[in-house]
């Protein structure tokens, strides 16, 4: 009973680190990028890619941190 549990336990913790966000590389946002594109039926523009990753890799070191992969925040339109 006691190693039923701990695989359950096991699995579980398989499927949670899974579905959580994590870092990623250029190679990695590209294929994601690019499966979105396919999904949405738009043409994939790799160059376009690269450039948004280099917008949005803040600190330079290559990688996109969970924090910025987060979307941009939307700007308020002017009260006129």
């Amino acid at each position: 009973m006691k190693r039923l549990f701990l695989l359950t336990v096991f699995l579980m913790a398989g499927v949670v680190a899974q579905a959580a966000p994590k870092a990623v590389n250029l190679e990695e946002f590209l294929v994601r990028q690019k499966a979105l594109a396919e999904k949405q039926g738009r043409e994939f523009k790799e160059a376009d890619a690269k450039r948004n990753f280099e917008k949005k890799d803040l600190n330079k070191d290559g990688i996109l941190s969970v924090e910025e992969q987060a979307p941009a925040p939307k700007k308020e339109k002017a009260a006129e």
